[in-house]
Parts: structure tokens; C-alpha cells; sequence
């Protein structure tokens, strides 16, 4: 009796991957060769990114000439008029006469006043007002700048205040002055964003036309603060704004 030889089993090449995988399980491993070149890069290193020097903060020295001088004033403002007047070298404080209702609205009606920034870390201000002449001018524009440690503090500081505002929104502030005049009460008005400057108008319940405008913005260890009162206030405080952001380094 003759035997038949075993039948070998043909395996697909797919197959063997597989077998080769599930072999795995049960062998050191599976090897397969593929004809070719073998083609070894050396790895291209990318040459490093430049480092750019951080900004150096605004100085306090610095302050005065970050400000807009009288003949752009006028331009900025439409008021060949314009006339110079007081300067702070500081951040100032009302008089004890003087009072605002509700008080937490403020900062809505004056700038660069000392409780406004209490617990700010403020280190230095500094500020030029200029105004039309007469008791009556139609303009008049206050700005000032404020400093702070470091970028963080001035735009926190910035975002403090105008929340202020945005909280006043709607409300009537009344003034009690030491000069004994009765100034008439102040609607507060909306706040708006335009770009990095924050504008707030507010007006007063005698006149249709006449207003004010507090605004503010906040640029490396800087914040800008200022108000405008005009018979045509549109986007003046944003220019005013914007034309001393653009001596601050970024």
C-alpha cells in the first residue's frame, strides 16, 4: 500500500501578514523582506525663531510727550479755539464738597480721580486738559494717562472702570458742587466698543445737544483716560484715543 505525500497548503501573500500578526501571539516574531534601496535622510533641523526683546513699559518721564499736543488737539477736536489749560501731574482728588448720586457711577462723570483707581496699584499719571475760551466754549477735553506695574494691572484697571460704566448704563447721577452752582443730572449712556477704545456718552437733561464722553483704553503698561464735552462729540474721543495709543510700542 503506497501513501500519498502530504498536500502543502498555498497561502495567499495577504494572508501571510496576517498569519504573520497572529503569530505574534505564540513566536518571537515574523520578518519580511522587501527587495529595494534603503533611502537614510539625515533629519534637516529648522533654524531657530528669532526672539523678539519684550517692550520696554512707559516711563513716567515719558508721559508728557505721549500726550496730543494743542495744535492736533484742535485738528482732532474741529476747534482752531482750543485753548491750553490745567495739568495734572497726578492722579487728582475730589473735593470733599463736591459729591456724585449714586457715588458708584463716579467714574462715569470725572477722569483720572484718585478713588476710581484705589487698590488698582496706579504708580504714575499724568494729564493736560484744553478747552475752548469763555465760561460758554463749545469744547473742552481732558486726557490723561495713567501707570501700572505691568500690562496685566493697566488692563484690569481699564476693565474695572468701564464695567463702572456699563453698570450705570440708564441711570441719572446727580452733582453737588462746592462752588454752589446746580448742575443739571446726567443720563448714562450706552457703552461701546470700537477697536481697543471704550467710549461712554452721557447727557444732560437740560440740553438736546450737548454732551460728554469718558473714554478709555488700556496699552502695555498704560491706560488712557480722558473725557470730551461738545455740541458734536461723534467719533472724536476714538481719534483722540487712538492718536496716543499710536506713540505707545506695542
Amino acid at each position: 500500500m503506497t501513501t500519498s505525500p502530504p498536500r502543502r497548503r498555498l497561502v495567499a501573500p495577504g494572508a501571510a501578514a496576517v498569519l504573520c500578526l497572529v503569530a505574534l501571539n505564540t513566536v518571537t516574531g515574523c520578518a519580511t523582506t522587501v527587495p529595494g534601496t534603503a533611502n537614510l535622510k539625515e533629519p534637516v533641523s529648522k533654524p531657530a525663531e528669532p526672539t523678539r526683546p519684550p517692550t520696554p513699559p512707559v516711563t513716567a518721564a515719558a508721559l508728557p510727550q505721549l500726550l496730543i499736543d494743542l495744535p492736533n488737539m484742535q485738528t482732532l477736536i474741529g476747534s482752531p479755539a482750543l485753548e491750553t489749560g490745567a495739568v495734572d501731574t497726578k492722579l487728582w482728588e475730589l473735593d470733599a464738597t463736591s459729591h456724585y448720586t449714586p457715588p458708584q457711577c463716579l467714574s462715569s462723570m470725572v477722569y483720572g480721580e484718585a478713588s476710581t483707581y484705589a487698590g488698582l496699584n496706579a504708580t504714575d499719571a499724568y494729564g493736560q486738559t484744553y478747552k475752548d475760551p469763555g465760561p460758554k466754549g463749545a469744547h473742552a477735553v481732558a486726557q490723561m494717562i495713567v501707570l501700572f506695574p505691568d500690562p496685566a494691572a493697566a488692563a484690569l484697571a481699564a476693565q474695572r472702570i468701564t464695567d463702572q460704566w456699563r453698570a450705570c448704563t440708564g441711570r441719572q447721577v446727580s452733582e453737588t458742587r462746592s462752588d454752589g452752582l446746580t448742575p443739571p443730572n446726567w443720563t448714562i449712556g450706552d457703552v461701546v466698543q470700537t477697536g481697543a477704545v471704550t467710549t461712554m456718552v452721557r447727557q444732560p437733561d437740560d440740553s438736546k445737544r450737548w454732551a460728554c464722553a469718558r473714554f478709555m483704553a488700556a496699552k502695555s503698561n498704560a491706560v488712557v483716560d480722558g473725557l470730551m464735552c461738545s455740541y458734536d462729540i461723534a467719533d472724536r474721543p476714538v481719534q483722540v484715543t487712538d492718536a496716543i495709543l499710536a506713540k505707545i510700542a506695542d
